[in-house]
């Protein structure tokens, strides 16, 4: 028994208001703290446990809050608060402390009636961990925080989370994913072989499947598929082993892959811009508006002499073409004539290139020199 503890009976006992519970709880108390100390647990426990505030104490160590009081009027000191701090519970809270539950809760952590605790912020009203903090938000669960929302791991699609109801499919937010496309509001994924494309409504649609082995089961590669309203002609085609397809407007017709509008002609797989009455030379050549097509071809209006189209130096003359000569300069050459830089030149030695040599001149090298 050490010396405190001895006085602290002799005391007790010597006193004359002793009643009998205290002497036995005084006695007891005593001996506990005997027993611990004897087998080395009372020292040591007590020097792990502070006293609150209200609870006895000798010295400032021994209390939570760090102050033990002055005596009072019985002679005793007990445990309090330091100034400018408050009692709260077993704590002394600081001035930046609000007191919750017992607990001092620093100001920034306060969350209602919680006190949230390290690594939390008080977000939409409850304690939420600083990693799942998303804007205005707490994200739970499996969600995490996409462009200011939080999203399901099903719903990521790269920075962007879809809406719900769709997925990610080749990078965008898809309703209906469908091979590596995405089939939009109203249509539906078909499925031919190996291949998967979109279609609109499968009731008054028809499938097309194109292949570069002529084959239609989809189950070659580099097939493509596609869907026309029934009323519509479908237009596929494939070049070099690259397929592709089309649907024509109402009226329209496909020429080799490509549609043609109503009144256009396809020729021979050779789509022309041209109205049928417009076909000359056996359907290969579109006049223009202005042109008359004539055996030998296509003719414009000032060179049109009945059935004949007249040539450079030609008139029409009482429905023929008359040769009248070549314009050159203020001459006009006769047909056995060419024009040069020296007026109308006789076809034959004298012509020498653009130049017309004269007499006691030949021609070498595109140029008249003496003969």
């Amino acid at each position: 028994m050490d010396g405190h503890r001895f006085d602290d009976l002799t005391r007790a006992l010597a006193g004359e208001t002793l009643t009998r519970r205290k002497a036995i709880r005084t006695t007891f108390g005593i001996m506990m703290g005997v027993a611990l100390g004897s087998i080395g647990l009372g020292h040591t426990e007590a020097a792990k446990r502070c006293h609150p505030d209200g609870d006895i104490c000798r010295k400032h160590g021994d209390c939570c809050g760090g102050q033990c009081e002055p005596k009072d009027r019985h002679g005793r000191r007990t445990c309090g608060c330091l100034a400018q701090t408050t009692s709260c519970g077993s704590s002394c809270c600081t001035p930046n402390q609000s007191c919750l539950n017992g607990q001092c809760c620093d100001a920034n952590r306060i969350c209602g009636e919680t006190c949230c605790g390290g690594g939390q912020s008080c977000v939409e009203g409850s304690c939420c961990d600083h990693s799942r903090i998303c804007g205005e938000s707490c994200c739970t669960g499996g969600d995490t925080c996409v462009d200011v929302a939080c999203c399901p791991a099903d719903q990521i699609c790269g920075d962007t989370c879809c809406p719900s109801g769709q997925s990610c499919s080749g990078g965008v937010c898809c309703g209906e994913p469908c091979g590596d496309t995405c089939c939009g509001g109203g249509e539906t994924c078909r499925t031919v072989g190996n291949l998967q494309f979109c279609c609109s409504d499968p009731d008054v649609t028809t499938m097309i499947v194109v292949c570069p082995d002529g084959s239609t089961d989809g189950t070659a590669p580099g097939c493509v598929g596609f869907c026309c309203f029934a009323n519509v002609e479908a237009c596929p085609i494939c070049v070099d082993g690259v397929c592709s397809g089309t649907c024509c407007a109402d009226g329209a017709t496909c020429c080799n892959g490509v549609c043609c509008d109503s009144g256009q002609v396809c020729q021979d797989g050779v789509w022309l811009s041209c109205a049928q009455e417009e076909l000359c030379l056996s359907g290969t050549t579109c006049c223009s508006e202005s042109e008359t097509c004539l055996a030998s071809g296509c003719c414009s209006a000032e060179n049109l002499c009945g059935d004949s189209c007249c040539g450079a130096g030609e008139t029409c003359v009482d429905g023929g073409c008359s040769f009248t000569g070549l314009p050159c300069g203020n001459d006009l050459c006769l047909s056995f004539e060419h024009c040069t830089e020296d007026g109308c030149c006789p076809t034959g030695p004298r012509l020498c290139g653009e130049n017309c040599c004269q007499e006691g001149f030949e021609c070498l090298n595109g140029s008249c020199i003496p003969s």
